[in-house]
């Protein structure tokens, strides 16, 4: 089953008060909340473009597919690449935990990726 899961963006990108900052870009109290406790059935593709951009991620990002006990796809399926092991950690958390050497290795990889 595909879920919406914007949680683990906002832990991603350490914003720390998800309802605070999502009411701060516009989304109103009744939109926060529907987006923050994923009880929404469905959102529509212009919501989802909204979050987005406001986070400055993909719909990928904020999918997560979660296969039935009688689910039977192989591990090559397509789907496999929005099944998450677990949540994302926080990236102020892990560059915490680095070491120098490591956050060099870090800043080269994402300079490279960004084309710096």
């Amino acid at each position: 089953m595909l879920q919406f899961n914007v949680g683990r963006v906002l832990k991603a990108k350490g914003i720390e008060k998800p309802a605070s900052y999502l009411k701060s870009q516009g989304f109103s109290s009744a939109t926060t909340t529907r987006i923050l406790h994923e009880s929404s059935v469905g959102f529509s593709l212009q919501m989802v473009e909204r979050i987005c951009l406001v986070l400055n991620c993909t719909p990928n990002d904020l999918l997560e597919w979660v296969p039935s006990k009688n689910t039977t796809n192989p591990a090559s399926h397509a789907l496999m690449e929005l099944k998450r092991a677990d949540a994302l950690g926080s990236v102020s958390q892990l560059l915490n935990n680095a070491s120098i050497s490591q956050l060099e290795k870090m800043e080269a990889i994402i300079k490279k990726e960004l084309g710096l």
